[in-house]
């Protein structure tokens, strides 16, 4: 009896285990697919990170291609180095498996290189705007001296030359330096070259104002000359008939030097008088000799000789110095 209880018991405490043993095999397997199913989620995060990192990574990446296109290096180089950066470490953390950080690492990149590409943006419109208002410089400035150089023509034949020759000689250096700059797109040293040369255009005209002034003023003073020497001579001519009409009066020597008596004609024993005929000028010198009587033997030179040397008070008609001929003996005499 008590056999056949204890047996009884065992194969129900038998049963109980195998129960158990099956609850927890059956508990074994359902954590197993929870892990599994925990897993599948956990690289589903993994993976859907991974391509949000790579995704974030190209999009850095296409945005600085864009960048360059803006050349943001080169206007925004602080913005476009530090993405740079950003990018670099985006690639490393991935590679290394760490999506999330590589994720942050790419999106601090998009927000620097977006800065960079809106500095980049405003500093090439700036530029756009400055080369805008260089070219309308430019063409201003090439209108000036355009006007300059039809200035320098009307100068030229407004006699410029003639009063002021240097200047515009400068002038058109300057005007033709002006020109090479203009075209050359060298705008601010062209403008000071053109402002050079308006400031001596306005000199060139000066002169020539005060050239063609003096000019007039010459003309004046020569009328008046001409007017004045036109009423002396009315003057002159009013004077009295009677003196005009008197004989000049005769010169009257102030200098006398004796002929030298030549040895061929003391030799020869000749002596006498050569007379001379000459004119005595205003400036009491005798001129134009002319032996009317001769004595030949050098003493007809001697003679004239001697009288260039003589000086003379010039004659004088109506009280006025006027030359006159005359002749005069020079004696020869033997010792």
């Amino acid at each position: 009896m008590v056999v056949a209880i204890g047996v009884g018991i065992a194969i129900m405490l038998s049963g109980q285990k195998a129960e158990q043993a099956q609850e927890l095999e059956q508990a074994f397997v359902d954590s197993v697919k929870v892990a599994e199913r925990a897993q599948a989620a956990v690289d589903s995060v993994r993976l859907a990170a991974a391509q949000n990192a790579a995704a974030a990574v190209q999009t850095l990446r296409d945005r600085f291609s864009q960048a360059d296109l803006l050349q943001a290096g080169k206007r925004a180089k602080a913005d476009y180095d530090r993405a740079n950066e950003y990018l670099e470490e985006a690639v490393r953390l991935a590679a290394a498996g760490d999506a999330n950080d590589a994720e942050r690492q790419a999106q601090l990149g998009l927000e620097r290189i977006d800065s960079a590409i809106d500095r980049s943006g405003k500093i090439q419109e700036r530029e756009e705007l400055a080369q805008k208002d260089r070219d309308q410089a430019l063409a201003r400035l090439r209108t000036e001296v355009g006007a300059l150089q039809e200035s320098l023509s009307v100068l030229q034949t407004n006699r410029g030359p003639a009063f002021a020759a240097a200047q515009m000689q400068q002038l058109q250096q300057i005007v033709e330096k002006a020109s090479q700059m203009a075209d050359a797109g060298n705008l601010n040293d062209a403008q000071d070259q053109v402002s050079y040369a308006y400031d001596m255009t306005s000199k060139v005209r000066l002169a020539i104002g005060d050239g063609l002034r003096q000019e007039e003023e010459a003309k004046r003073l020569l009328e008046q000359r001409r007017a004045q020497a036109a009423k002396d001579s009315i003057e002159r001519a009013k004077i009295d008939s009677t003196q005009l009409a008197l004989p000049p009066t005769r010169p009257v020597i102030t200098k006398q030097v004796s002929p030298v008596y030549p040895r061929a004609a003391e030799a020869a024993g000749i002596s006498g008088t050569v007379e001379v005929e000459f004119e005595v000028g205003i400036d009491g010198r005798a001129r134009d000799f002319k032996v009317v009587k001769s004595l030949g033997a050098g003493c007809d030179e001697s003679a004239v000789d001697a009288l260039k040397q003589w000086e003379f008070k010039p004659a004088t008609q109506g009280g006025k110095p006027v030359p006159v001929r005359i002749s005069f003996p020079i004696v020869f005499k033997r010792r």
